[in-house]
């Protein structure tokens, strides 16, 4: 299971499901543009200081999003199914 977000846009309600998220274990996909300004100081100003332990990944369209799950989908490894699959490792917990 993971949790995408659409162009969310409200940093508080991003970081709920980023706290839930982090809580279960369960990655986070955002789909861009975000409502807010994705910096550290707002970050943390909602209390997103446990970023480190969420598996997020950024994503900066629906195309990008749609190529990413077409990628599950078909069980492809991420590097030979285009720059949408890619995504940073995911941060030790």
């Amino acid at each position: 299971m993971q949790v995408a977000l659409f162009q969310p846009d409200n940093a508080v309600n991003v970081g709920a499901v980023l706290r839930l998220a982090a809580c279960l274990g369960v990655p986070v996909m955002i789909v861009e543009p975000c409502g807010f300004v994705w910096d550290q100081r707002r970050l943390r100003r909602v209390g997103l200081d446990y970023l480190e332990r969420v598996a997020l990944t950024r994503l900066p369209s629906w195309s990008a999003f749609e190529t990413r799950r077409a990628c599950r989908m078909r069980s492809t490894p991420a590097p030979t199914c285009g720059s949408g699959c890619r995504s940073p490792p995911a941060a030790a917990r």
